[in-house]
C-alpha cells in the first residue's frame, strides 16, 4: 500500500511573522543566550510585540533572603529591574520595545497563562545542558500549551541556516512543514529546508509477499519517494526541486534518536516538528517521538508546531 498524503487546497505561502512573542527567563545562566536568540528572531522576522517573563516559584523564600541582607524590599521590583538590564543589552538598538513581567506561582502554569493572556503565537524558552529536569519542563510546556513553542538548548548556536522537518505525511507534519517553509520564505533563499522520513521494514517472514527482501525494500522506498513528490506538489508547488526528501530505514528502536542523529550529522540548526494541537486530549497525546526528542536534544533548537 502506498502512503496517503492528505491534500488540501493549495494556497500562497505567507512569509513567517510573529504577532506576540513570549520569552520565559529563569534569571540564570541560560538567559543571555536565550535573549540573544530572541533578538536574532525579532531582527530577522517581523515581530509586533515581545514580552519577557519570569515566574517566581517561591516568593516567600526570596523575601526572607533579601531581609537577611539588610532591609525588606519588593522582590518583583528587583526582578523587573534585572529583566530590564538583561534585555536592554541586546535590544537597546532595535525599534522593538520589549515589555517585562514577574508573577508568582507554578512556572509552567503561569508561563502558559501569560502566553494565553497575551494571545501569543510563539513561546520561547531555554534548556540547560545535562539537566534532565529541564528537559521535562520543555516537554511538559510543549504538551500542555496550545501555542507553538521554541525550545533553545544552552549550547545552541544563534542562527537559522538549515531547517529539518521530520515528515510522516500526517496532518501534524503538514503543519510543521508549512510553518518551516513559511519561515524559510522569510529568512531567504540562503536557508536550506530538508524533510526526513524514517521508515520501518516489516518482518517479511510474517507475510507471503512473493518477492525478495531487497525487492520489497525497493518497492517501499519507491512508495515513499512518490509520497514525498505528492507532498511537495501539494504544499510547496514550484519549489519541490529545492527541498530534499530524505529516507532512512529504521533498524532499531528510538525514532527520535534517528531524527536527532541525522540533524547533528548534517549540521541542522533548527528542527521543526508537528505535535497534536489545541484540544486538551490532543495536547495530552502530543506524541512520544516529539516528547523523546525534547528530552534527549541538548544542542539543536526545536520548534514544536501546534
Amino acid at each position: 500500500m502506498r502512503d496517503t498524503v492528505v491534500v488540501q487546497a493549495p494556497s500562497a505561502i505567507v512569509p513567517y511573522s510573529i504577532q506576540q512573542l513570549v520569552v520565559g527567563l529563569e534569571l540564570g545562566q541560560t538567559d543571555d543566550q536565550l535573549i540573544a536568540y530572541a533578538q536574532y528572531l525579532t531582527r530577522q522576522i517581523p515581530t509586533t510585540a515581545a514580552h519577557f517573563a519570569h515566574v517566581i516559584p517561591a516568593p516567600q523564600l526570596l523575601e526572607a533572603f533579601y531581609e537577611d541582607l539588610g532591609g525588606r524590599f519588593d522582590v518583583k521590583d528587583s526582578i523587573l529591574k534585572n529583566l530590564d538590564q538583561a534585555v536592554a543589552k541586546f535590544f537597546a538598538r532595535q525599534q522593538l520595545s520589549p515589555t517585562y513581567g514577574a508573577i508568582e506561582g507554578h512556572p509552567l502554569k503561569e508561563l502558559i497563562g501569560i502566553a494565553e493572556q497575551r494571545a501569543a503565537d510563539l513561546i520561547l524558552i531555554g534548556q540547560k545542558t545535562n539537566t534532565y529536569e529541564h528537559g521535562i519542563l520543555a516537554k511538559n510546556l510543549a504538551r500542555q500549551s496550545a501555542i507553538n513553542t521554541l525550545i533553545v538548548p544552552e549550547a545552541a548556536e544563534v542562527k537559522i541556516s538549515k531547517i529539518l522537518v521530520p515528515i510522516d505525511f500526517s496532518p501534524n507534519s503538514v503543519k510543521a512543514f508549512q510553518t518551516a517553509f513559511s519561515l524559510k520564505q522569510r529568512l531567504g533563499d540562503q536557508v536550506q529546508l530538508s524533510c526526513l522520513n524514517v521508515f520501518d521494514m516489516p518482518n517479511l517472514s510474517a507475510y507471503n509477499v512473493g518477492r525478495s527482501p531487497q525487492k520489497f525494500k525497493e518497492w517501499i522506498v519507491a512508495s515513499r519517494q512518490e509520497a514525498f513528490e505528492n507532498f511537495f506538489n501539494a504544499y510547496a508547488p514550484q519549489q519541490e526541486d529545492q527541498i530534499p526528501g530524505v529516507l532512512i530505514e529504521r533498524q532499531g528502536p528510538g525514532l527520535s534518536n534517528y531524527i536527532l542523529n541525522y540533524a547533528k550529522e548534517n549540521d541542522f540548526d533548527l528542527i521543526a516538528i508537528g505535535a497534536k494541537g489545541h484540544s486538551s486530549l490532543e495536547r495530552l497525546l502530543m506524541g512520544s517521538v516529539t516528547e523523546k526528542l525534547l528530552t534527549i536534544n541538548e544542542t539543536i533548537p526545536t520548534l514544536v508546531i501546534k
